[in-house]
Protein backbone atom coordinates (compact mmCIF):
# COMPACT_ATOMS: atom_id res chain seq x y z
CA UNK A 1 0.00 0.00 0.00
CA UNK A 2 1.21 3.20 -0.96
CA UNK A 3 -0.33 6.23 0.66
CA UNK A 4 1.01 9.98 0.25
CA UNK A 5 0.32 13.56 1.95
CA UNK A 6 1.78 16.79 0.79
CA UNK A 7 1.02 19.29 2.95
CA UNK A 8 1.49 22.83 1.05
CA UNK A 9 2.14 25.14 3.85
CA UNK A 10 4.94 23.01 5.09
CA UNK A 11 6.19 21.83 2.28
CA UNK A 12 6.15 18.70 3.56
CA UNK A 13 5.76 15.22 2.02
CA UNK A 14 4.95 12.09 3.69
CA UNK A 15 4.58 8.34 2.28
CA UNK A 16 3.60 5.49 4.15
CA UNK A 17 5.01 2.14 2.83
CA UNK A 18 3.09 -1.15 4.05
CA UNK A 19 2.77 -4.58 2.80
CA UNK A 20 -0.54 -5.67 1.45
CA UNK A 21 -2.03 -8.06 4.62
CA UNK A 22 -4.63 -10.39 3.89
CA UNK A 23 -5.53 -11.08 7.56
CA UNK A 24 -6.00 -9.24 10.70
CA UNK A 25 -3.44 -10.26 13.93
CA UNK A 26 -6.42 -11.98 15.47
CA UNK A 27 -7.19 -13.85 12.49
CA UNK A 28 -3.96 -15.21 12.31
CA UNK A 29 -4.07 -16.03 16.19
CA UNK A 30 -7.53 -17.60 15.60
CA UNK A 31 -5.92 -20.02 13.04
CA UNK A 32 -2.60 -20.75 14.81
CA UNK A 33 -4.27 -21.93 17.86
CA UNK A 34 -6.67 -23.81 15.79
CA UNK A 35 -3.73 -25.49 14.07
CA UNK A 36 -2.09 -25.71 17.13
CA UNK A 37 -5.35 -27.81 18.96
CA UNK A 38 -5.36 -29.88 16.07
CA UNK A 39 -1.59 -31.05 15.84
CA UNK A 40 -1.79 -31.27 20.22
CA UNK A 41 -4.92 -33.64 19.85
CA UNK A 42 -3.23 -35.82 17.31
CA UNK A 43 -0.49 -36.15 19.34
CA UNK A 44 -2.30 -36.94 22.98
CA UNK A 45 -4.13 -39.68 20.85
CA UNK A 46 -0.55 -40.81 19.70
CA UNK A 47 0.36 -40.84 23.23
CA UNK A 48 -3.14 -42.43 24.50
CA UNK A 49 -2.48 -45.61 22.17
CA UNK A 50 1.30 -46.39 23.10
CA UNK A 51 2.88 -44.39 20.88
CA UNK A 52 5.16 -42.13 23.02
CA UNK A 53 7.91 -41.34 20.47
CA UNK A 54 5.23 -38.96 18.54
CA UNK A 55 4.95 -36.61 21.22
CA UNK A 56 8.32 -34.71 21.18
CA UNK A 57 8.03 -35.05 17.20
CA UNK A 58 4.51 -33.03 17.78
CA UNK A 59 6.12 -30.45 20.35
CA UNK A 60 8.30 -29.97 17.70
CA UNK A 61 6.26 -29.46 15.07
CA UNK A 62 4.08 -26.90 17.20
CA UNK A 63 7.13 -24.70 18.08
CA UNK A 64 8.03 -24.68 14.51
CA UNK A 65 4.34 -23.92 13.40
CA UNK A 66 4.36 -21.02 15.56
CA UNK A 67 8.22 -19.54 14.84
CA UNK A 68 6.80 -19.90 10.77
CA UNK A 69 3.45 -17.77 11.63
CA UNK A 70 5.20 -15.42 13.82
CA UNK A 71 7.78 -14.87 11.29
CA UNK A 72 5.23 -14.22 8.88
CA UNK A 73 3.05 -12.28 10.59
CA UNK A 74 5.72 -10.20 11.84
CA UNK A 75 6.82 -9.13 8.04
CA UNK A 76 3.53 -8.24 7.24
CA UNK A 77 3.49 -5.23 10.04
CA UNK A 78 6.17 -3.71 8.79
CA UNK A 79 6.17 0.01 7.51
CA UNK A 80 8.42 2.49 5.72
CA UNK A 81 7.38 6.09 5.96
CA UNK A 82 9.36 8.60 3.35
CA UNK A 83 9.56 11.94 4.17
CA UNK A 84 10.63 14.82 2.06
CA UNK A 85 10.98 18.31 3.14
CA UNK A 86 12.26 21.00 0.81
CA UNK A 87 15.89 20.39 2.42
CA UNK A 88 15.87 17.04 3.79
CA UNK A 89 14.85 13.50 2.93
CA UNK A 90 14.05 11.18 5.69
CA UNK A 91 13.13 7.22 5.77
CA UNK A 92 12.32 5.90 8.77
CA UNK A 93 11.56 1.95 8.91
CA UNK A 94 10.07 -0.43 11.24
CA UNK A 95 7.33 -2.55 12.99
CA UNK A 96 5.77 -0.84 15.66
CA UNK A 97 8.22 2.15 16.30
CA UNK A 98 11.23 3.31 14.28
CA UNK A 99 14.19 0.66 13.99
CA UNK A 100 16.64 2.19 10.90
CA UNK A 101 16.05 6.09 10.07
CA UNK A 102 17.92 7.05 6.89
CA UNK A 103 18.60 10.78 6.33
CA UNK A 104 19.89 12.34 3.29
CA UNK A 105 20.45 16.00 1.89
CA UNK A 106 17.76 16.51 -0.57
CA UNK A 107 19.69 18.46 -2.94
CA UNK A 108 21.98 15.22 -3.26
CA UNK A 109 19.23 12.75 -3.14
CA UNK A 110 17.96 10.53 -5.95
CA UNK A 111 15.33 8.19 -6.58
CA UNK A 112 17.04 5.47 -8.90
CA UNK A 113 14.66 2.27 -10.11
CA UNK A 114 16.33 -0.40 -11.40
CA UNK A 115 14.71 -2.01 -13.63
CA UNK A 116 15.39 -6.16 -14.03
CA UNK A 117 16.01 -7.98 -17.50
CA UNK A 118 13.47 -10.44 -17.12
CA UNK A 119 10.12 -9.52 -16.28
CA UNK A 120 9.39 -12.28 -13.45
CA UNK A 121 11.56 -9.86 -11.21
CA UNK A 122 10.20 -6.91 -9.43
CA UNK A 123 11.94 -3.33 -9.74
CA UNK A 124 14.20 -2.00 -6.73
CA UNK A 125 13.67 1.56 -5.74
CA UNK A 126 16.36 3.16 -3.71
CA UNK A 127 17.02 6.70 -2.60
CA UNK A 128 20.69 7.47 -2.78
CA UNK A 129 22.91 10.27 -1.88
CA UNK A 130 26.84 10.47 -2.13
CA UNK A 131 27.93 7.24 -0.52
CA UNK A 132 24.75 6.14 1.36
CA UNK A 133 21.67 4.28 -0.49
CA UNK A 134 18.28 2.65 1.05
CA UNK A 135 15.95 0.67 -1.25
CA UNK A 136 12.61 1.15 -0.16
CA UNK A 137 8.93 -0.43 -0.76
CA UNK A 138 10.63 -4.11 -1.48
CA UNK A 139 7.93 -5.93 0.11
CA UNK A 140 5.04 -3.93 -2.97
CA UNK A 141 4.07 -5.69 -5.82
CA UNK A 142 4.96 -3.95 -9.36
CA UNK A 143 2.12 -1.86 -9.73
CA UNK A 144 2.48 -0.44 -6.13
CA UNK A 145 6.49 0.35 -7.09
CA UNK A 146 5.14 2.14 -10.81
CA UNK A 147 3.09 4.18 -8.26
CA UNK A 148 5.44 4.63 -5.68
CA UNK A 149 7.92 6.05 -8.64
CA UNK A 150 5.07 8.27 -9.85
CA UNK A 151 4.38 9.81 -6.47
CA UNK A 152 8.02 10.47 -5.24
CA UNK A 153 8.40 11.85 -8.95
CA UNK A 154 5.27 14.37 -8.41
CA UNK A 155 6.29 15.17 -4.77
CA UNK A 156 9.77 16.26 -6.53
CA UNK A 157 8.52 18.26 -8.61
CA UNK A 158 6.29 20.25 -6.26
CA UNK A 159 8.79 20.59 -4.08
CA UNK A 160 11.26 22.24 -6.87
CA UNK A 161 8.60 24.21 -8.32
CA UNK A 162 7.80 25.45 -4.99
CA UNK A 163 11.37 25.88 -3.56
CA UNK A 164 12.48 30.10 -3.96
CA UNK A 165 15.23 30.44 -6.29
CA UNK A 166 17.96 32.56 -5.42
CA UNK A 167 19.08 35.31 -7.97
CA UNK A 168 22.25 35.20 -9.22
Amino acid sequence: MVDATFDEERQLARILLQPNRSWTWRKNLYLLASLLGIFGVIGLLMLARGLWPILPLTLVQLVLITAAFYICVRRAYRQEVIVLSPDQVRVEQGHRRVEKRHEFNRFYTRVEVVRPRHNWRDWRISLRAQDASVEVGSFLNQEEKEKLVKVLRDIIDRLNTARPTAAC
